[in-house]
């Protein structure tokens, strides 16, 4: 397996999540290029147009706002979206940094939705291990957007109901 050097990049690897998972900030995103790298980006138009033209060897955005104004179904489709290019790129077997502006909620809440979507994992616990590897190794917290965690508890209890 190649190992990605994050030596000064603004990133943190979620190994236990996914082993080719990794958060990061737009300049994380930025910072690290390949060709078995995948960058997708979940952010306002401005940090999607800064590294729009930025090589890798997969891209993919959706367009979000980090904002408690949100609502639910928006929130859904958004994330949605997000979670399954993310489990695209994963499951391609790319190295995948995945970023929003600053690598705190819209791709915090990604990763969960892509939890809570893909894989068997408890979504609370990997939003506890995100947030200790944030803090750990970028010195950030993890989903403060309060209105973002309780729609991540809702949708996880339909999908629960659903599967």
């Amino acid at each position: 397996m190649v190992r990605i050097n994050l030596d000064g990049v603004d990133a943190v690897h979620l190994r236990k999540i996914h082993p080719l998972l990794y958060l990061c900030s737009k300049q994380g995103s930025q910072a690290v290029s390949g060709p078995n790298i995948a960058n997708v980006t979940v952010a306002g138009e401005s940090t999607v147009e800064f590294l729009r033209h930025h090589p890798s060897a997969y891209r993919a955005y959706v367009i979000a706002s980090d904002t408690m104004a949100m609502g639910y179904d928006e929130f859904v489709s958004v994330f949605e979206k997000g979670s399954d290019l993310l489990h695209k790129a994963l499951h391609k077997g790319y190295h995948t940094m995945l970023s929003c502006y600053a690598g705190i909620n819209r791709s915090v809440t990604t990763i969960l939705m892509y939890v809570i979507r893909h894989t068997n994992k408890d979504w609370k616990e990997a939003r506890d291990y995100i947030r200790d590897m944030n803090k750990q190794h970028r010195r950030l917290p993890a989903l403060t957007n309060s209105t973002f965690e309780q729609y991540l508890l809702e949708y996880a209890k339909q999908h629960r109901r659903h599967r």
